[in-house]
């Protein structure tokens, strides 16, 4: 596993980075991927989440992916991710979260196996985390 800077950079499973061994992708966004790994020795499940090609492509997304990183490490509430650690290993940039079994919140939103209940429930917690997050000025406040 080579960080070449390139869109291309990616873990398989099995791979170590550091003390996280990766155990697959979970996911991928327009920043970088996420993987499911464990933390040793710690033996805990973390969300990976990798910058596209390893590092940031400017400065200004190394910025956003510390301000990430920083709003992470200040909220503190159940439907928000708890973040583990943040860094560079080898120069590749990194966040380690909390891992929460489940599945997309799209694939959820277009099976048809929910209740109305289900949905509610889930948007009450949705709502709740971007209740916090907005009284801790990490939201642009809504204009109508």
């Amino acid at each position: 596993m080579a960080n070449d800077r390139n869109l291309s950079f990616e873990f398989r499973s099995g791979d170590r980075f550091g003390a996280y061994e990766i155990l697959r992708v979970a996911g991928s966004g327009g920043m970088g991927s996420v993987y499911e790994a464990i933390e040793h020795p710690l033996g805990r499940r973390v969300a990976l989440k990798i910058v596209h090609g390893g590092a940031p492509s400017s400065p200004e997304s190394l910025q956003r992916f510390l301000v990430e990183a920083k709003a992470l490490a200040s909220l503190d509430h159940p439907s928000i991710v708890a973040l583990y650690g943040f860094g560079e290993i080898d120069g590749v940039h990194y966040m380690a979260m909390e891992f929460v079994e489940g599945i997309p919140l799209d694939e959820f939103i277009n099976s048809t196996a929910y209740s109305i209940f289900d949905a509610l429930d889930i948007f009450r917690q949705i709502g709740e985390g971007i209740r916090v997050a907005h009284e801790r000025e990490f939201l642009c406040p809504i204009y109508t």
